[in-house]
């Protein structure tokens, strides 16, 4: 699979016009997602078609507001597998360039340095890493912390490692620590300038890390499996099938095991095929952050925020002592908060709030509480306490359980399978009462 990302537009004279762009190619080269972000004010034009390399398709553009363009299936051929990078902020074909480290953050390093805290005069700093599956905290630097090995490293269709998707999160990050930086002053404030490079660098945390990949691992399979069984209800496609695959099974046993698919189907994913469903709900995420509230919460002395290998935490409360976590951004009574340091946090709503605000111990508490059951394994803090320990014990319910309701999916694919269905049969129908007169 090979990935490639730039920035699109030039920053023209009057307000500043910024586009994204991200590419996905699977092995076969047959698919390529793509991922816009438009502009964040002013006049649409056609000058940023002209930073678009002449092989991709022509329907690459920038969109104006905050609304990306959805998610689309391109068909490129061998010729158009266009590897992309940046020189000076416009698009061009990527030449020979440093090959980045093999250990790869799905957190990333500078944002692990605002919580580790030196131990004693000339020492790295450091802070503690709690285990939800029940080992001891332990000391431990951000470098050596939520990495892996080639966790981005993408096979190129040629066979050569593709290192295009850690460079394009890279250049993200960038963006991000400086706003970062800015936002730990005394009385910083969210400014609206701000807004669309930390929507992109958020929606990323929640998507490129190991907790949304399996949840985006399960939902593949119940998408599958809601597929298989729909198939079984055509007999004649099935008939087809058999004859083209002579899998040897009768008409009967096949539609059997398409109406039963986890008893009798394996479905399998390749190595990155998760990444990449994972990183394709990038766009909705963008937009529902960039068109929430956004307020940064001051901790109160004496109480500090904790993190974790999934820093972003969306909560839904449902009913009392019971909470949804990972999805529902549009469903209005969403949490959304990003830790930034021990003492700040980030809280997004869809309801309107102080862009700064000091917050008290319980407030800092039960988000602690939230981050902890929100991290895939490791919960990270800058000191060692009794409370954190309970809170990660409390958390270790989450473990190994499933991120999505598998009902619930189950439930939303049915339902656009018979929107498709009606539309499809709606439009065998137009024909043959086109023309009729009424009665």
């Amino acid at each position: 699979m090979a990935l490639f990302g730039t920035p699109l537009g030039r920053p023209g004279p009057g307000p500043r016009r910024r586009c994204r762009f991200w590419g996905l190619i699977p092995e076969d080269g047959f698919h390529t997602v793509i991922l816009t972000v438009g502009p964040i004010t002013g006049k649409r034009g056609n000058e940023d078609d002209q930073l678009v390399p002449p092989s991709w398709p022509p329907a690459m553009r920038c969109h104006g507001g905050f609304v990306p363009a959805a998610p689309r299936l391109w068909h490129l051929s061998k010729e158009q597998r266009t590897r992309v990078g940046t020189v000076g902020g416009y698009a061009t074909e990527l030449g020979d360039s440093t090959v980045p480290a093999k250990r790869q953050h799905y957190v990333p390093q500078f944002y692990l340095d605002y919580f580790a805290l030196p131990n004693r005069a000339g020492a790295t700093p450091t802070f503690w890493v709690y285990d939800k599956r029940g080992d001891e905290p332990r000391p431990q630097t951000p470098v050596n912390t939520a990495v892996e090995s080639h966790f981005y490293t993408l096979s190129a269709p040629e066979g050569e490692k593709d290192h295009s998707l850690e460079e394009m999160l890279a250049k993200v990050e960038s963006l991000a620590k400086p706003i970062l930086d800015g936002w730990q002053g005394a009385h910083a404030r969210p400014q609206e300038r701000e807004r669309l490079d930390m929507a992109g660098f958020l929606a990323l945390m929640h998507t490129r890390g190991p907790r949304n990949l399996e949840a985006a691992e399960e939902a593949g399979q119940i998408v599958a499996h809601e597929l298989l069984k729909a198939a079984a209800e055509d007999r004649v496609a099935v008939e087809a099938r058999l004859k083209r695959t002579q899998l040897g099974l009768s008409v009967e046993e096949a539609t059997e095991a398409l109406r039963h698919p986890k008893e009798h189907v394996k479905i399998g994913f390749s190595d990155k095929a998760p990444l990449a469903m994972s990183l394709s709900q990038t766009p909705d995420v963008i937009v529902a952050l960039a068109n929430m509230h956004w307020s940064l919460c001051v901790a109160p002395t004496g109480a500090f925020f904790i993190t974790g290998d999934a820093p972003l935490c969306v909560f839904v409360p449902t009913r009392p002592g019971h909470a949804m976590f990972g999805g529902g951004m549009a469903l209005p009574g969403v949490e959304i908060t990003f830790p930034i340091s021990p003492s700040l946090c980030l809280l997004v709503t869809w309801r309107a709030r102080q862009r700064r605000m000091r917050v008290d111990g319980e407030f800092v508490d039960e988000r602690n509480r939230r981050t902890a059951h929100m991290a895939e394994r490791f919960v990270i803090s800058p000191y060692r306490t009794r409370r954190i320990a309970e809170v990660v014990q409390e958390a270790r319910v989450t473990l190994d359980k499933p991120k999505l309701n598998a009902e619930y999916v189950a439930q939303a694919v049915r339902a656009r399978l018979a929107k498709q269905n009606a539309r499809g049969t709606a439009s065998i129908e137009q024909p043959a009462t086109k023309g009729r007169q009424p009665m």
